[in-house]
């Protein structure tokens, strides 16, 4: 999934876009999504380098730190399902790495 992508899920589902309150500072990359009805934040994008997950790449990635409901974790759980090997085990990977 792009980031693209889950900006456009994001709207589709919860009729949110994205907010970026760090513009103007160093970081213009991050982006939040904020429930509707509270404006709590639900998710957090941001592009980090690969080597920061433990990556030899000086390519960068766009990761999310998600707080979730049952319902998106089902809908997740149904977009993992649609991805190649490669894209499962490094996903099953990183969560085991950063589930301690």
């Amino acid at each position: 999934m792009t980031k693209e992508e889950f900006f456009l899920y994001c709207f589709e589902e919860y009729g949110v876009a994205p907010d970026y309150p760090f513009t103007g500072k160093k970081d213009r990359n991050t982006a939040i999504f904020r429930h509707s009805h509270n404006k709590k934040w639900f998710a957090l994008t941001m592009d980090i380098p690969k080597s920061k997950l433990g990556i030899e790449s000086n390519e960068v990635a766009t990761v999310v730190n998600m707080k979730y409901s049952e319902d998106m974790l089902t809908a997740f759980e149904e977009m993992y399902e649609n991805k190649d090997d490669d894209f499962k085990n490094f996903i099953s990977d990183f969560c085991l790495k950063n589930d301690k």
